[in-house]
């Protein structure tokens, strides 16, 4: 895998590795930030003042990532470069200036330093800088700004009441700049005085210190809120020096390189020259010396914070990979382009597309990447006509690709790689697609196509994975092991344990039916359609070629009993989708699934009777039910059968049902979780099939109805009233439109046989 990365960068190169091309390969692309804007802090020693100034991006049709050279911040407790995404490293510069004055010599040196003499102040408690805020020259603009936003109240004050976002406005300012009294609306005007005896422009040095000392940017966002920007909208700060950008100079390209490359190849750097090796050879390309430490890369190949990764428990992880120079650049490079150009969601998780060639070739690749970012999402559920396009764009490149899946998780300080998928041929994908299309040309005959749309969306959807959210209430996902070796499987023609899949799809439907909301489950969700999507789930594995059967069940049993019962007696819509869902060739599913059909037909009989919440349901455990709870559900479903006068309608699928459970009960090897699932299942399709047909019905009536009011209307009645509530019908549900379209029918007929009479 980091062989192919490296070649990715390696491809990346216009002619000879150089350090001007390495570092400007390495900063960050600017199309995802091409409408924010730069804010320049420029030290002006003419004026003594520091000026904030504010730049668009890439004006003027220039790369300002580039010429700026932003490359990120770099993480952990690190060095900072004076192109940064936060100011706070500029404004308190132990990590930048004073670091970088360190490591750069004259004239640079010196210019650092005269920054650091005339723009900052040392903090005597602590001993570190701080910029001097008081040479910021927008504060005199702020002053000004306060001081005539507080006269315009007091004038509101003395004609009228203070509206009240002003009246707001005041208590925050009167409070923040040490008011210690409540203001009240009584007590405004005394705020107000307080304000205007103020010395401002101290007040707020003083603020703005004590923000700078604490990590916040008190001043940079009141600059911004003058001029009607917020912190988002920048995309960047760097430093200017009487107008020149400093991250121009040589000296700090110098430094940049240095801190991203050179010290780990520098045998007298403190931390880095332990990983340092001139006789071990780079396991990339064969050269010397090499490095083992991969601090500064961002894709975590191994581990060298703790011991235990050490090779020997040396502590020097002595025998373990070592790159490089150049091939430590290259892979740089590739990680910075896949990042940016193929990273792509399955499921809820992050994935990086990355390509690898079987044949190498000199080529672009920010060419091939943006290329597969075009079809990322799509290839990642096996899109065929996407697979076709990119075998057509690839030809220019290789004529032998395998795609790479790496599954991550990564914040500001971590970099976690959760799942490795490589090798994954084309052919496979378009073997995915293909199924998947099967499925949706099965949908169209049930009119329901969700229940057939199989993709790895789906299979996310299915397997309940828990949630946690930290402080700022963002989402984080637990566990999600069990789902990418399910992707796993299903890219690399694994298997899937059918065991372990129908216990996730109880959870699932526990998840939905209890409205559990601490799982990566929607708990809103229909559970008629859902359990009809896991049993599609399950045959798409079959198709797939992945499950691995347990428990000594036959997934395509055949049985010897010739008398097929079934075949005279049950509902068409049931033995068609037997055959096609391909599930039920066993016998005890079969009666399972006839018993949550029958629990389905209860439930629709109590419902018209205006019994709420379908009683029957009770009777289905959901933590699972034996074989001799399935014989006590039988003879309850015998007595609602007969006590809601159904059971002359539904004595063919009840007396099937019978047979097959009586002839099987002895030699049952169906779990408790499996029993409630296919009873389940037969529930939902009952239902599923009552949803259908109501529907047609409802289609017909309105049609029907329709075509009655057009008629009357050509024969010169009114009929305004009719239309009017027939337009009201069409936005209602469907049983309260039925009401209304029988009505309406039954006062046109009446009109129609009156006048016929006549």
């Amino acid at each position: 895998m980091i062989e192919t990365i490296k070649n990715l960068g390696m491809y990346s190169v216009k002619g000879a590795l150089t350090k001007d091309e390495f570092l400007e390969n390495i900063c960050i692309n600017a199309r995802d930030i091409e409408n924010k804007k730069i804010l320049i802090i420029n030290f002006d020693t003419n004026n003594d003042k520091i000026y904030f100034n504010i730049e668009s991006m890439n004006a003027g049709g220039k790369d300002s990532a580039k010429e700026y050279f932003w490359v990120g911040n770099n993480k952990g407790n690190k060095k900072q470069f004076l192109t940064t995404g936060d100011p706070h490293y500029i404004f308190s510069p132990k990590k930048t200036f004073i670091a970088i004055r360190e490591n750069v010599k004259d004239p640079f040196k010196k210019d650092i330093s005269y920054i650091l003499t005339n723009f900052f102040i040392k903090d005597e408690n602590g001993g570190d800088y701080i910029i001097d805020v008081s040479k910021f020259d927008f504060l005199e603009e702020k002053v000004k700004k306060i001081k005539k936003f507080v006269r315009d109240v007091k004038q509101y004050l003395n004609e009228l009441s203070i509206p009240q976002e002003k009246y707001e406005k005041i208590k925050e300012l009167a409070k923040r700049l040490g008011y210690n009294k409540k203001v009240s609306e009584k007590e405004v005007k005394d705020a107000i005085n307080y304000l205007l005896s103020l010395d401002l422009k101290k007040k707020l040095i003083e603020e703005y210190e004590k923000n700078i000392k604490k990590g916040k940017n008190l001043a940079v966002n009141e600059f911004l809120e003058m001029k009607n920007l917020k912190g988002d909208d920048i995309a960047f700060y760097t430093v200017k020096l009487n107008g020149d950008p400093l991250v121009k100079r040589e000296e700090y390209k110098e430094f940049l390189f240095y801190m991203k490359i050179g010290a780990l190849f520098d045998d007298k750097h403190k931390e880095y020259s332990k990983f340092l090796k001139n006789d071990r050879k780079c396991y990339l390309c064969g050269r010397t010396p090499t490095t083992s430490n991969f601090t500064n890369l961002s894709f975590k190949y191994y581990n060298i914070d703790k011991l235990g990764f050490s090779s020997g428990l040396d502590s020097k992880y002595s025998k373990n990979l070592s790159i490089c120079k150049d091939c430590y650049q290259y892979i740089m490079l590739g990680e910075k382009l896949i990042d940016e150009y193929s990273s792509t969601k399955i499921g809820g998780v992050d994935v990086y597309v990355i390509p690898k060639f079987m044949e190498q070739q000199n080529f672009n690749s920010e060419n091939l990447l943006e290329t597969i970012s075009r079809y990322s999402e799509k290839i990642s559920s096996g899109d065929m006509d996407t697979l076709r396009q990119l075998e057509k764009e690839f030809q220019k490149y290789s004529k032998h690709l395998n795609i790479n899946y790496m599954f991550y998780r990564k914040s500001k300080s971590e970099f976690k790689v959760l799942k490795l998928i490589k090798d994954v041929p084309p052919t496979r994908l378009m073997h995915i697609r293909r199924v998947e299309e099967d499925f949706s040309n099965m949908g169209k005959n049930y009119g329901n196509r969700r229940i057939f749309k199989m993709n790895l969306n789906m299979i996310w959807d299915s397997i309940p994975i828990p949630i946690k959210k930290d402080e700022k209430n963002k989402k984080r996902y637990l566990g999600v092991s069990r789902y990418l070796n399910i992707v796993d499987a299903v890219f690399s023609n694994g298997r899937v344990n059918y065991n372990f899949l129908i216990n996730q799809f109880m959870k699932v439907i526990k998840i939905i039916k209890f409205e559990n909301p601490n799982y990566n489950i929607s708990k809103n969700q229909d559970i008629v359609n859902k359990v009809l999507e896991l049993n599609s789930l399950l045959l798409f594995f079959i198709k797939l070629g992945v499950l691995k059967n347990e428990g000594g069940i036959n997934m395509n049993e055949k049985n010897l009993d010739e008398r097929k019962l079934e075949e005279d007696i049950l509902p068409e819509e049931i033995k068609k989708y037997w055959d096609d869902i391909e599930l039920y060739s066993d016998e005890r599913k079969k009666a399972l699934f006839l018993l949550g059909y029958l629990i389905g037909e209860i439930g629709k009989k109590q419902e018209s009777k205006e019994i709420k919440n379908k009683p029957i349901l009770n009777k289905i455990n959901f933590q699972g039910m034996s074989k001799e709870k399935l014989i006590r559900l039988e003879n309850e479903i015998l007595e609602k059968l007969k006590q809601y006068d159904i059971l002359r309608y539904n004595e063919g699928v009840y007396s099937v049902s019978h047979l097959l459970l009586e002839r099987n009960i002895d030699k049952w090897a169906l779990s408790n979780q499996e029993n409630i699932f296919y009873v389940l299942s037969g529930f939902s399709f009952s239902n599923y099939i009552g949803r259908i047909k109501s529907k047609e019905k409802i289609e017909n009536l309105f049609k029907e109805v329709g075509e009655l009011i057009e008629d009357m209307e050509n024969a010169g009645n009114d009929v305004s009233k009719y239309k009017e509530e027939f337009k009201k019908a069409k936005g209602m549900k469907d049983r309260d439109a039925k009401k209304i379209l029988e009505e309406i029918k039954k006062k046109l007929e009446e009109v129609k046989e009156d006048e016929w009479r006549k």
